[in-house]
């Protein structure tokens, strides 16, 4: 899902950079039934990565990789903006015990999976041409940019990640 909402942020160093693309779907679309497991969400991130740079211009034009995010992993379901207790992740492994001697033990990412491409204003050394960066993260809320993403997006080093490409 493609949405278009205008979200300029400013970055540690000072650059304002303008959210110019926002994809989102949800992060186990394609989950039938169980538990996702840490080889499952493995995949996820590197076909996220694979995926970005096939579609975002920013890695087809430019060259660049787009910078992921490390999300969290959680051995339990659990409420978005809330970690789960001790007990509750030992309460979960013993209710699946079954199917973790099947599968393995369950790992959860968080429910939504982000692609975003960023522009700025042209790097020192390209004066002509903007800079482009394209990120990927996970977010527990369906919502345009959660607030805990914002706070590592403020700490991207543009000048070392970004690329200068004139559209």
């Amino acid at each position: 899902m493609t949405v278009h909402q205008r979200l300029v942020l400013t970055l540690r160093s000072g650059r304002e950079v303008l959210l110019a693309a926002f994809d989102r779907a949800p992060t186990y679309a394609s989950l039938g039934e169980g538990y996702p497991t840490r080889k499952m969400n493995d995949h996820i991130i590197e076909h996220a990565m694979q995926d970005a740079e096939g579609r975002c211009w920013t890695c087809t034009k430019g060259g660049a990789k787009p910078l992921l995010l490390p999300p969290d992993r959680a051995p339990v379901p659990h409420e978005p903006d809330r970690l789960p207790t001790a007990d509750e992740v030992e309460g979960f492994l013993r209710e699946v015990q079954d199917w973790i001697e099947r599968f393995g033990v369950p790992e959860f990412l968080p429910p939504w999976k982000c692609v975003g491409t960023f522009k700025s204003a042209p790097k020192h050394g390209a004066p002509d041409k903007p800079s482009w960066l394209t990120v990927i993260w996970f977010q527990p809320k369906h919502r345009h940019v959660h607030e805990a993403v914002l706070g590592q997006l403020q700490q991207i080093d543009w000048e070392s990640l970004a690329v200068s490409i004139e559209l």
